[in-house]
């Protein structure tokens, strides 16, 4: 039962992800309205451009943290805490 409930978990997770990128375009076609008369131009320009320099915003801060090697601290953090390798090791 752990393991289904830990498989629907994971699923979730996934789809959490994918579910933070159509919030935050619907959070930019929304704000644009209100930023689009401070700049001057249109509101589908302030949405487009917002959601371009975020995508490359969270791509670049991911290329940093790969580049500074996160991705395997954090795998070593996991598998520090997994108990099935620690009994592994042990034998």
């Amino acid at each position: 039962m752990i393991s289904w409930l830990a498989r629907q978990k994971f699923r979730i997770d996934l789809g959490i992800s994918f579910l933070v990128f159509w919030n935050y375009i619907l959070l930019a076609i929304t704000a644009s309205a209100y930023i689009a008369p401070l700049l001057g131009i249109r509101a589908r320009w302030v949405a487009s451009g917002m959601i371009i320099v975020t995508l490359f915003g969270v791509w670049f801060v991911g290329f940093v943290l790969d580049k500074s090697g996160f991705p395997k601290a954090y795998q070593a953090e996991q598998n520090e805490r997994n108990e099935m390798l620690k009994k592994v090791a042990k034998q």
